[in-house]
């Protein structure tokens, strides 16, 4: 009899993966032991919408603050693996399968050419969120074909029984689920950029804001 087959997902520097990690290390089945066939893990762990493969049983997307989340990125020097995890390309896309914030109509890249270490400096310059935070929360807040665990980062740790025992199956909170300091902040953005790095994730920040700590959809 196969396991249930459960795909993690979050939107990226918002302090997942001690959750998933956790999840494989106790023996839930999940993308990162299945999904290895021609396909990256680090892209289902964080592609723009629920995937249609219908070994899928259930989903987890953990959410963080797009502010916080987006300063991780950077400060870990991962904007470009960000950009590939996501699967998205450096020209002009169409996202036919991606539902986009009304004013959306194509996304271009500021900087086309390979290079690991981009600034958020860069990013703020370039006027746009490269990593489609807004597209990327709205399509994984929807519901799908299965029902998805929906939590923010923040608070992740006061819903351990309903994540694991509730809706994993697990008998117990596993041990070492704990809480870690978080670094990125808005402070580590220089003061004289803070407010068009602000403007570019708002939309991304309303819809965060507008979404409860823990749902099931």
């Amino acid at each position: 009899m196969m396991k249930e087959m459960t795909v993690l997902n979050s939107i990226g520097g918002c302090a997942s993966s001690q959750l998933f990690k956790i999840i494989n290390d106790i023996g839930i089945e999940s993308n990162r032991d299945h999904f290895h066939e021609g396909i990256n893990y680090g892209r289902c762990k964080h592609t723009l919408y629920p995937p249609a493969y219908k070994q899928i049983d259930r989903a987890i997307f953990v959410v963080g603050d797009p502010i916080d989340s987006v300063i991780s990125i950077f400060r870990r020097n991962m904007a470009w693996t960000h950009i590939q995890n996501k699967g998205l390309p450096l020209h002009p896309i169409r996202t036919d399968n991606v539902e986009l914030h009304p004013e959306s109509k194509e996304i271009y890249r500021v900087h086309p050419e390979y290079r690991l270490n981009y600034t958020l400096e860069e990013y703020v310059d370039g006027g746009i969120d490269w990593f489609m935070t807004y597209e990327h929360i709205y399509n994984w807040t929807r519901p799908s074909r299965y029902p998805t665990l929906v939590v923010k980062s923040d608070v992740q740790w006061d819903y351990a029984p309903e994540i694991f025992m509730d809706f994993l199956g697990h008998d117990r909170v596993p041990d070492g689920y704990v809480k870690k300091p978080r670094n990125s902040k808005i402070d580590l953005v220089p003061e004289n950029l803070q407010d068009e790095f602000r403007d570019i994730l708002s939309t991304a920040t309303q819809i965060y804001n507008s979404l409860p700590d823990f749902q099931v959809l």
